[in-house]
């Protein structure tokens, strides 16, 4: 049988994928196991903390805790897409950083102006009670970006209140920060009749953020 040691260790492979993610991106561990994953490597996810935090990159859980604390709810917002199958509609979603809940998730089989459109408009209702003119949106780069400046759809989000939008020109880091919601999604999604009633389940799972029992109201 292998030793504690052997087991522990991983292939130089991942190593090197691991550091060249934590070089550009910044990812945590959990989003860096969830990920890694997702790309077929059998790796655990202590192997992968112990590994990162032998390496000093990882971030202490305080720090971590208060940097969520200080974002406000819609702060910052992410835009991503998803596509689990070829022959599986697209899944666009725009969620809330601070506290990880989905604000709206729509499905088809095309990315379109008006599939996006259709995703940002619960944005409206929110600005009514929210000013969300310090408000970031964060776009992934590829369709999404094609699709926004090749469309009315800055306009569509001026109208909305938003008050600045970025695009990830860097590519990954939106949709890495995500990939644990995207992973649950591809085990669950099926289980449900609609996406919408995906995600009243997916924000009113309990959740545990800086020691309190969070639940989310943003579908209230």
């Amino acid at each position: 049988p292998l030793d504690d040691k052997a087991a522990d260790e991983m292939d130089h492979e991942t190593e090197t994928q691991i550091m060249s993610l934590w070089s550009s991106y910044k990812i945590g561990s959990r989003t860096m196991y969830y990920y890694l994953r997702s790309q077929g490597r059998k790796v655990s996810y202590y192997q992968i903390y112990n590994f990162m935090r032998n390496n000093n990159m990882v971030r202490s859980r305080d720090k971590q805790n208060k940097e969520l604390m200080e974002l406000r709810p819609f702060e910052s917002i992410y835009m991503d897409y998803f596509q689990p199958e070829i022959s599986k509609p697209y899944a666009v979603v725009i969620t809330d950083w601070a506290t990880r809940k989905i604000i709206s998730m729509v499905e088809g089989h095309r990315i379109t102006r008006d599939l996006l459109a259709s995703c940002l408009s619960p944005l409206k209702r929110i600005s009514t009670s929210t000013n969300l003119e310090d408000s970031k949106l964060s776009l992934r780069s590829g369709i999404l970006s094609i699709v926004y400046s090749t469309t009315d759809l800055p306009k569509f989000m001026e109208s909305l209140g938003i008050g600045k939008v970025l695009i990830d020109k860097s590519g990954n880091r939106i949709h890495l920060s995500l990939s644990k919601l995207w992973q649950i999604y591809e085990r669950y999604r099926q289980d449900f009749a609609s996406a919408d009633e995906f995600v009243n389940w997916y924000n009113n799972r309990p959740m545990i953020r800086g020691g309190h029992n969070v639940v989310a109201q943003i579908h209230s």
